[in-house]
């Protein structure tokens, strides 16, 4: 059950309110059928407890700089406009 990570393209995992974690993945364009429900599970099975997401976004993209890092910044900012205070 480890190879599952394979199957992304890109990944990040960010806290959110009340300690919760949350992962934002993008699936490389031949996988289908996997849910959110799948991926918790191979975390649950394969990570530290503390460190399994309660939930996760799939996207087609996630945003990067010029030279290709990921602006975690514009992650937190796009959650933060979506939850209210």
């Amino acid at each position: 059950m480890r190879p599952l990570p394979r199957l992304f393209g890109k990944r990040a995992v960010r806290g959110i309110a009340q300690e919760r974690i949350k992962a934002y993945m993008v699936l490389k364009d031949d996988i289908k059928g996997i849910t959110d429900c799948d991926l918790i599970k191979w975390c649950r099975n394969n990570l530290v407890a503390y460190k399994v997401p309660q939930y996760i976004e799939f996207r087609d993209m996630l945003p990067k700089s010029k030279v290709g890092k990921l602006l975690r910044r514009e992650i937190r900012d796009e959650e933060r406009r979506r939850t209210p205070v």
